[in-house]
């Protein structure tokens, strides 16, 4: 058995290996941020830059993700804890934010390891879920080629290869597979043993970096845990056992998160009375895109209006399946075997979830349940319906072996796949609009689809012969293997142009030769055609002028950042996003006042929305994203956002922002300290990050606070939420003082010196968890302006230190270490005991 599964692994990494070369071997990258160069001043680009045919929310990874996976690497490698991230937003949780991933081990690694193994470890989900897969098929007791290819189907699902590079996705999709498998180790064993394994399963499915994913990858593994157990009930104690244990190591992540939910802003609210509360039921995948599931190439080629890394028809279906593991689906239920309760099983549960997808009651009503319906589970679910789908196919190779009267059976799933087609292409309104398809087919947009969809059905043939006639032959799984591989390859897109997307074809013209040389024992000549296939794809990647962008450190430094690490001091700075998008300042270590997050502290959401405007209404889910994108389509331009940050100047120089990069077409009435690749103009109004007041007002709340900002001078006065009397004037006093010491992620350090009582500000948004100590004692910080951290000091010299350690973190590491002393107890003892 270790043979066996020694030879699937490396049988996984051979095969990724030659899907992927022009990543492995010849230098190309699967770095989301490297896809859109011109979103931000490249160092002169000379590297291909890929067509957008993925167009599945890149932007999630490449503006939010890879710049925050580099602040939680040099954290680590400082030593210090990624609890809180300073450079977005005048400061936001980093760990609480949970999809920042920052728990998960293998992102840990990645994110320590330099840039340019980065593409491997994203590569490596792959075989580590493919690997695991093969497990699970094996302990249910199908055997090597069955179980392989069911990890195919899996990791070449669309669930990675649409979303290959979006990591919160693809590490909980990677732990799904190890979690069923601890689940099904845990039924044949019972012992604590695998409880204990199976509670770090479960740990790593909560720490992947996606709540929504995690809910329905547990939701499959407790369904499937009381279909095997059943009516069992001593099995029942020990998965108990190992679910508490699991829940216990991921409190770390899991009472920060809660209580950031409590105090922040997000487009899926926990309120039953708001009225996006039911977004685990509304917006339905549109049926007329529901053809891509099984035929991905349908909608690859982008149009006019998906351009930018904007979200896709993709993004409303999660991933696809194989059109060859839709025929063996179809076919498992036709035919009779001994596993066949475990195919109706990950049958029903992959179809329901599809079905809830496209929102047919009853399957919808599942979006109705506390937890779900905060759930969109269009895109966030697909990981768990690909897999079972996968499983399913995986079944129905096993059960080839043990029937036999597949011959009659095998015509059947080609009748009711081609009327599905049929139904689904009349669902596109393609046929319905010919002017519309000739246009489109004469811009180069359609051909490649109408290329992709033939190629579908072909393969669909070539895997209905292979089963008709060659299901009892000894060559029957390699020669499936071997047609399964292409076609995985084939449906992969590369952002290849036009017309370069069509020879993609040749390579697997060449796969199915060598097939065809296989099944006829020509074993020579179908090595050579293979070989043939396998260069003709590289050599495609080499001469296309498009495709996978090469790979280069996707944070360089560039002539304006150079000068902001060199003049910023610890303020902060703004710049479009056609300049610099908000997250990157992290990776550099500058401060920005934008951001983009999944979810963000309420108060500076408030702030940014009523005093710098970017956006005026829209979708609630693009509020968290605050990057000077201009809203032409509003009647809005880029200039038009300049002339809003100069009337609004006095706020962001409350926030202490000190230079404003532009544009070089931009001008602006502030001084020109820089003029390169881009502008940089000074702010002289700009306000010290720390600085006292004296005349202090009241209000009840903090929306009310910053209802007042525009009635004062901030730099003399403060809005407080809690009594305080100062009895005493701003005045200039120049033996008073007040600067910052040492600045790190979780740790302030000011010094003071006060003539009089006054209260100190620093200009770091407020948030629970920060606590302040003056002279070594702990005082109460206050919000200042509905925003900002501030603590009242009384006449002398003082030493402020502000530090972050929230106690829902402590409380959660109590409980991990609570947790983690438990099992490792619970397994000694019965080890002893044994």
């Amino acid at each position: 058995m270790k043979k066996e599964n020694k030879k699937a692994f490396f049988l996984y990494l051979l095969l990724i290996c030659l899907i992927y070369p022009q990543v492995v071997f010849l230098g190309k990258s699967l770095i989301a941020s490297l896809y859109y160069p011109e979103e931000f001043i490249p160092p002169q680009y000379q590297g291909k830059k890929p067509l957008n045919i993925f167009n599945i929310d890149l932007g999630t990874p490449a503006f939010y993700e890879v710049p925050v996976n580099k602040l939680a690497g040099n954290m680590y490698l400082k030593g210090e804890f990624p609890l809180w991230n300073p450079y977005q937003g005048c400061g936001t949780p980093l760990l609480a934010q949970y999809s920042s991933r920052v728990l998960f081990p293998y992102q840990i690694l990645e994110d320590i390891s330099p840039y340019w193994l980065w593409d491997y470890f994203i590569l490596g989900r792959l075989l580590i879920s493919g690997f695991f897969t093969f497990l699970f098929l094996r302990l249910l007791g199908l055997n090597f080629f069955s179980s392989f290819l069911g990890g195919i189907f899996y990791i070449f699902s669309g669930s990675f290869v649409w979303f290959i590079n979006l990591e919160q996705f693809t590490n909980v999709a990677m732990a799904l597979p190890i979690f069923i498998y601890c689940l099904e180790r845990l039924y044949k064993f019972n012992s604590y043993k695998e409880a204990f394994l199976l509670s770090l399963a479960l740990f790593l499915v909560m720490a992947g970096g996606q709540p929504e994913i995690a809910l329905y990858v547990l939701f499959l593994g407790g369904v499937y845990y009381l279909f095997r157990v059943r009516f069992s009930v001593d099995k029942y104690p020990k998965f108990i056992l190992a679910c508490l244990l699991g829940s216990g190591f991921s409190l770390p992540l899991l009472i920060p998160f809660l209580e950031f939910t409590r105090y922040c802003f997000t487009a899926h609210p926990f309120s039953p009375a708001h009225p996006l509360v039911h977004i685990g039921t509304v917006s339905p995948t549109p049926l007329r895109i529901a053809i891509s599931l099984c035929m991905p190439k349908f909608f690859e080629m982008p149009t006019w209006f998906r351009i930018n890394p904007a979200n896709g028809v993709w993004d409303f279906l999660g991933g696809y399946i194989h059109i060859s593991c839709l025929y063996l689906i179809i076919l498992g239920l036709f035919l009779r075997y001994k596993n066949k309760k475990f195919f109706l099983f990950f049958l029903v549960f992959g179809l329901g979830i599809i079905l809830k997808n496209f929102g047919i009651i009853p399957f919808k009503w599942l979006g109705y349940l506390p937890l779900f319906r905060q759930s969109w589970s269009p895109r966030w679910a697909g990981c768990v319906w690909n897999f079972s789908l996968a499983i399913a196919a995986a079944l129905t190779l096993q059960g080839l072996e043990e029937v036999r009267n597949h011959k009659r059976l095998s015509l059947f799933p080609i009748f009711i796949i081609i009327g599905l087609i049929i139904y689904l292409f009349w669902q596109t309104n393609i046929l319905q609009n010919l002017h519309s398809f000739t246009f489109l087919f004469s811009d180069n947009i359609y051909f490649p689809v109408v290329l992709g969809t033939f190629i579908s059905l072909l393969i669909l043939c070539l895997v209905f012969l292979l089963v008709r006639f060659f299901a009892k032959d000894k060559f029957f799984y390699l020669s499936l293997l071997l047609l399964v591989g292409f076609e995985s390859w084939f449906y992969i897109p590369r952002g290849f142009g036009y017309p370069y997307c069509n020879f993609t074809v040749i390579p697997l013209i060449f796969g199915i030769l060598g097939l065809f040389f296989l099944v006829r024992r020509y074993f020579k000549l179908s090595l050579v055609s293979i070989f043939l296939g396998l260069f003709s794809a590289i050599s495609i990647h080499l001469i296309s002028p498009q495709g996978f962008p090469s790979r280069k450190n996707p944070f360089p430094s560039l002539g304006f950042t150079r000068f902001l690490k060199d003049n910023l001091g610890k303020k902060r700075f703004l710049a479009s996003q056609t300049i610099f998008f908000p997250n990157f300042a992290s990776a550099y270590g500058l401060s920005d006042v934008k951001f983009i997050n999944s979810i963000s502290i309420e108060w500076y959401q408030k702030f940014a929305e009523r005093l710098l405007p970017e956006r005026f209404g829209g979708w609630e889910a693009g509020r968290l994203w605050f990057t000077t994108i201009p809203l032409n389509w509003r009647g809005l331009s880029l200039y038009d956002y300049y002339q809003n940050l100069l009337k609004n100047l006095k706020y962001y120089s409350l926030l202490g922002v000190k230079y404003v990069v532009t544009p070089k077409g931009i001008i602006l009435p502030l001084p020109l300290v820089y003029t390169k690749e881009v502008k940089v103009y000074e702010n002289p109004y700009c306000f010290p990050r720390v600085f006292i007041v004296r005349d202090v007002l009241y209000a009840q709340n903090w929306q009310t606070a910053q209802d007042l900002l525009d009635k004062i001078d901030l730099r003399k006065t403060a809005v407080l939420e809690k009594p305080l009397t100062l009895n005493f004037l701003n005045s200039l006093n120049l033996r008073e003082f007040s600067y910052i010491k040492g600045y790190k992620p979780s740790k302030v350090l000011i010094e003071t010196q006060l003539e009089k009582p006054g209260l100190l500000i620093l200009t770091d948004v407020f948030y629970p968890g920060w606590r302040v100590y003056v002279d070594g004692k702990e005082e109460e910080i206050l919000r200042v302006d509905g925003l900002l951290r501030g603590v009242y000091l009384k006449e002398g010299k003082h030493e402020v230190v502000f530090f972050y350690r929230p106690w829902s973190f402590i409380w959660g590491c109590v409980g991990a270490g609570g947790s983690l002393l438990i099992g490792v107890l619970t397994l000694f003892l019965k080890r002893r005991d044994s």
